[in-house]
């Protein structure tokens, strides 16, 4: 908080004895926000308590008081006692009071190294009677945008955001030869358990929603086709069934619900082919 001092301008009387008058204004605090001033944008924005404590300010006392940053003047703003004429700001002279002052300019360079300073006069009626020396009220102006090296380059790259990831989570469930009932001892695999912690887990995680849950039933290549094709489609339901069992004991109602997608594949063909390897490169090994 800074205080300006006034320089009185003496009178010299005519009987040739020296009068100063009545003191028409006393010390003013002014209050800066912010301090040291800052450069925003290509602007500095500029904000001013000015207080005026009890009896400070005579009744007919009229106070102009003119800021600068640098070069740049402000506007200008007018106080005036309770029973001066005009339109300023009315401080009573009893209690004293506060006028915030707040103005936008627009920044130059001078303003890097200068400070906020006011000056101005004091008037009663129409009369200069003292003036405002000039004060600094204010450090001088922050520009860090101005230290910041701007390279005014366009990078184009793919955008790799993705709001929502797909991701899948499976298990398989083994058949006996020609039937389709799901056998209990199924039910224990790891994969299946896993699968049901995968559920439990998702009811608690805002991040995961399951969409769909996809079953389907395959028959070995062995026998005829069409009790194949009969007997996948009927597999793709008993896996349907089990998988909302495991959905209930994991208590989630998504996976209880309508979401499966059930289809017989038909002979499994690639998977029997790959089971052939298998059992070759096993007997190769022994």
């Amino acid at each position: 908080m800074k205080k300006n001092n006034m320089k009185v301008l003496a009178l010299l009387a005519i009987t040739g004895t020296l009068a100063t008058g009545c003191q028409l204004l006393k010390d003013v605090d002014y209050t800066v926000t912010p301090d040291p001033l800052e450069m925003h944008g290509d602007s500095v924005r500029v904000k001013v308590d000015i207080t005026f404590p009890e009896k400070a300010l005579n009744k007919k006392a009229v106070v102009e008081i003119n800021p600068s940053i640098g070069d740049a003047m402000l506007k200008s703003i007018t106080v005036q006692g309770e029973k001066a004429t005009g339109n300023g700001n009315v401080i009573q002279y009893k209690p004293g009071g506060t006028v915030t002052y707040t103005d936008v300019v627009a920044y130059n360079p001078s303003m890097e190294a200068s400070g906020l300073f006011v000056e101005g006069r004091v008037l009663k009626g129409l009369k200069e009677k003292d003036q405002l020396e000039k004060t600094k009220i204010a450090d001088a102006t922050i520009i860090t945008p101005y230290l910041v090296h701007k390279d005014f380059k366009v990078i184009i790259a793919k955008d790799e955001f993705r709001r929502v990831t797909e991701e899948t989570f499976g298990a398989q469930i083994n058949y006996d030869k020609g039937r389709s009932e799901v056998k209990s001892s199924e039910m224990k695999d790891e994969d299946i358990k896993a699968y049901q912690a995968f559920l439990e887990g998702a009811q608690s995680n805002p991040k995961i929603a399951i969409k769909s849950i996809n079953v389907t039933g395959f028959a070995s290549p062995e026998g005829e086709e069409d009790k194949n094709n009969t007997l996948s489609t009927d597999r793709a339901k008993t896996g349907t069934e089990a998988g909302m069992k495991v959905a209930k004991n994991a208590k989630n109602e998504v996976a209880s619900g309508e979401i499966y997608n059930q289809t017989g594949s038909g002979e499994d063909y690639p998977g029997f082919k790959a089971m052939l390897n298998a059992d070759s490169a096993n007997e190769r090994r022994r």
